[in-house]
């Protein structure tokens, strides 16, 4: 079956929705395109229909904001007139007006609410993050709507439940599939924007992957140091639709703002704290002179009034809803492991007064013998009982004494510890700047940020609350901590080194920043690319791919690389009993002594392991097995069901710990010398991917004398001409052998990979030398070519070609193919009474 067969619905739609944009896209003159964002290689960056539907996303999201909250409104409305407005419902019958306002108010509350959860943001933020706010809008809008019907009928309280509860089912359907569908309309007319950045000091590494985890918005395509110069950025900016300015110095990113405006570029900045300031800033005007007035007073004296009296309101009454829970948790903390079920700890508040916190605790008794520090990921000081509430953020609550008492506030900057709040005065000297306010249980850090939110970031959070703070941005951030519970990433903590969440950089030069930010950049690009490719035609999860278990995910099965053992050679076997020793002791047998100092080993002897899979097989291979078992180096592994060769591979590359991964079928045989020729090639090229030539070998293992060489790189359009690239003479990157897994079983699985691996890294890398003698079967593929032209031309069909090209493709194939081996077979019968000596001196390595 072909590959668009195989993808079924989900490629008819994905071909739809990419006719739908083209057809809403000109067609480009002059531009290329990068995964999924558009690059632009002329000053030129987007046509005017691009321009202008830019122009309207604004309005087109309002009217499906309308959309959505007039299919709510209208299900209540038949809801109110089929079941409350009748007679034995309501003590009064209301008729035209009073049914108008009352549908008018529900169509106001769903507004306000869907505005406090941010409900309506489909594309601003995260389907989920969306879904969820939806979820909770539905929930409180119905809410409020029967207390306000239980009031006008005045009946029993919960006497007329069913008609809401089935209302409240209703729109959250309704809701849910407005997200999802426009969602895709929101991708489909705004594709994702292709990405540059522009940084200096600081370390981009935590922005870049922010914006890689919106994929759905922007595709990183560049990250530029401000040391190559205005000019250099200059000219890189207009080739992409977005720049990103991270924290550079003030006249550089004046000029590139600038820049960006002279010509309609999307631009983001990264803001100084005197930015924050300044944008809170009234506006005025002296005469004819604009000026920003900063009165920097903090809250007036209205404002500290309202905003005291509903924090002893409202934890007055949270305190009395959640005593259940509150009891609950002290009894689990005391039964665990005795100690006191309170932690009490000296923390700042507003003007640097230290009160003492408290929290359930989370951590052992003696957690800080060694000093105060910050929880780190998986830290072991966190009880099992601790892990719970941290994550629902439930040991925050007995807080709310300390609201009653004064020292803290429901919403404001979170009470940072004195010692680690000298640390970071430190290296951040505007870091007093957030005790201008109360300590809050929430606010805008805790809701936008992370536990491990760097110290810098976290001060701009909180002096954006300070600066712009109103009573409905409080009962925002209350109504987004709601959501934080449900986001497990807003308590991760910070890495096992580090004692605060000061990240340290010293001693790291420029040149080492900008390697480490490319490379940061180009990992996130292969991770797109990966993802857009499973997505695919070629679209296998890693947990097909391997058949691994339901449940269980590659993640968890994929061994880390053990330090000093430089390839895995992975030899996959199904009935080959009678060659698979010579394989193995061809593989045992390699040279691994690197006399260059320039080459991977400095002068030592590298080592290998060798990972033998069984799939399935029926033949004595227990016999093998014991021949090899006090050997380290070998290591069996058995399918319970036979896989196929293709997921068997996939298996061997999640067990290998090697940093490369070599392949090797159980019926072939290498040189001694031949990977200490491979490892020599791909240090002088940089490749991550070799191959070599080989020579064919007869089913009873004599030599034919036929050599099929590979060129020293390999292309993209060699690769489409013909597959020189045989599995068994492969050593690539362990890294990139799990970037693209095996797929298509009933294809060339091995070809596939190769041209996604080629088309990701431009080049490979080969030896012309036959160091691998190729077994010719009768019955396999190479013996089969009929059987072989059919898998070459799913293969081409499976990696999305069309079919005219795929034709051309093919053609080219058959005819190298043809003369591949058109010397083979005439000469076949003259090799195969060739006397066996050059088989012992060249092949036969597996002789004790």
């Amino acid at each position: 079956m072909s590959g668009r067969l195989r993808a079924g619905t989900p490629y008819l739609v994905r071909r739809i929705r990419e006719g739908f944009r083209y057809k809403l896209q000109d067609k480009p003159e002059g531009n290329c395109f990068q995964g999924s964002g558009r690059r632009m290689d002329t000053p030129g960056r987007t046509d005017g229909l691009i321009m202008r539907r830019e122009r309207y996303k604004r309005l087109i999201m309002f009217l499906a904001s309308l959309l959505v909250i007039g299919l709510q409104t209208a299900n209540f409305a038949w809801i109110w007139y089929k079941y409350y407005n009748v007679r034995g419902v309501m003590r009064f019958f209301y008729w035209r007006r009073g049914n108008w306002a009352l549908i008018a108010l529900y169509f106001l509350t769903v507004i306000l609410v869907s505005k406090l959860f941010g409900a309506l943001k489909v594309g601003y933020m995260r389907v989920l993050d969306v879904i969820i706010a939806q979820i909770f809008s539905v929930l409180l809008t119905n809410v409020l709507a029967y207390l306000q019907l239980a009031l006008i009928g005045r009946w029993r309280f919960l006497s007329h439940t069913g008609p809401m509860v089935k209302l409240t089912f209703v729109n959250l359907l309704v809701v849910i599939l407005w997200v999802v569908f426009m969602r895709w309309i929101y991708n489909t007319i705004y594709p994702p924007k292709s990405v540059i950045l522009v940084y200096d000091v600081h370390n981009p590494e935590k922005l870049l992957k922010n914006i890689a985890s919106r994929r759905d918005k922007y595709v990183i395509a560049e990250a530029v140091m401000i040391d190559k110069g205005l000019d250099f950025i200059k000219e890189r900016i207009p080739q992409y639709e977005t720049c990103i300015l991270g924290d550079i110095p003030s006249h550089e990113r004046n000029v590139l703002v600038k820049y960006c405006f002279e010509r309609n570029i999307r631009c983001y900045c990264s803001p100084k704290i005197s930015d924050i300031m300044l944008m809170s800033a009234e506006k005025i005007h002296m005469f004819d002179t604009p000026l920003l007035l900063m009165r920097n007073r903090g809250l007036t004296v209205e404002e500290a009034f309202v905003k005291r009296v509903l924090d002893i309101a409202v934890s007055i009454l949270l305190t009395i809803v959640l005593s259940p829970v509150l009891l609950l948790i002290a009894v689990l903390v005391k039964c665990y492991d005795g100690g006191p079920v309170f932690y009490r700890q000296n923390r700042l508040t507003k003007d640097g007064k230290v009160f003492q916190i408290i929290k359930f605790r989370s951590m052992s008794v003696d957690s800080e013998k060694n000093g105060a520090r910050l929880a780190a990921k998986g830290d072991r000081r966190v009880t099992p009982v601790g892990r719970v509430i941290r994550k629902i953020h439930f040991d925050e609550l007995p807080q709310l004494f300390n609201i009653i008492k004064g020292d803290m506030s429901i919403v404001g900057p979170r009470p940072e510890r004195p010692e680690i709040a000298a640390q970071y005065e430190k290296e951040i000297p505007e870091f007093s700047y957030r005790l201008k306010m109360k300590a809050g249980l929430t606010g805008y850090a805790q809701v936008y940020g992370k536990y491990n939110t760097k110290p810098y970031d976290k001060l701009k959070l909180d002096l954006t609350y300070i600066e712009n703070y109103s009573l409905w941005l409080d009962f925002q951030l209350v109504a987004a901590t709601v959501k934080v519970i449900f986001q497990k990433e807003n308590t991760e903590g910070v890495d096992q080194s580090q004692r605060t969440a000061l990240s340290d950089q010293n001693g790291q030069s420029r040149r080492q920043l900008e390697m480490e930010v490319q490379h940061t950049v180009d990992e996130l690009k292969w991770q797109q690319e990966i993802d857009q490719m499973r997505q695919g035609d070629l679209g296998e999860s890693w947990e097909t791919a391997a058949a691994l278990p339901k449940g269980v995910r590659a993640v968890d099965v994929m061994a880390g690389h053990e330090p000093g053992l430089l390839v895995s050679v992975i030899i996959p076997c199904y009935n080959a009993a009678d060659t698979l020793p010579s394989a193995i002791d061809s593989a045992l047998m390699q040279d691994l002594h690197f006399e260059s100092s320039q080459q991977i080993g400095r002068g030592s002897l590298q080592r290998l392991e060798v990972l033998v899979l069984d799939d399935g097989s029926t033949d004595d291979i227990k016999c093998v097995q014991d021949r090899y078992k006090k050997d380290t180096r070998v290591h069996f592994y058995r399918n319970e069901k036979r896989l196929g060769v293709a997921k068997t591979r996939n298996r061997g590359a999640l067990l290998a710990r090697g940093q490369y991964i070599a392949y090797l079928d159980a019926d072939d045989i290498w040189a001694r010398d031949k990977l200490k020729k491979q490892f020599a090639r791909i240090y002088q090229t940089g490749c991550v991917l070799c191959c070599t030539g080989r020579e064919l070998m007869t089913p009873d293992g004599s030599l034919t004398g036929h050599v099929i060489g590979v060129k020293e790189l390999l292309t993209e359009k060699d690769l489409l001409r013909q597959n020189p690239i045989n599995c068994s003479s492969v050593v690539a990157l362990t890294s990139v052998v799990r970037q693209f897994p095996m797929i298509c079983e009933g294809a060339h699985e091995d070809y596939i990979t190769w041209m996604s691996i080629i088309r990701r890294y431009k080049t490979v890398c080969g030896v012309s030398e036959p160091l691998l003698y190729y077994r010719i079967s009768e019955n396999g593929k190479s013996g089969r070519k009929l059987k072989s032209a059919r898998m070459t031309w799913r293969s081409y069909r499976c990696m999305g070609m069309s079919i005219p090209k795929s034709c051309l493709c093919f053609i080219s194939y058959a005819v190298h193919g043809a003369m591949k081996y058109r010397t083979f077979y005439s000469e076949r019968s003259k090799h195969a009474e060739i006397s066996d000596n050059r088989t012992k001196t060249d092949r036969d390595t597996g002789k004790e």
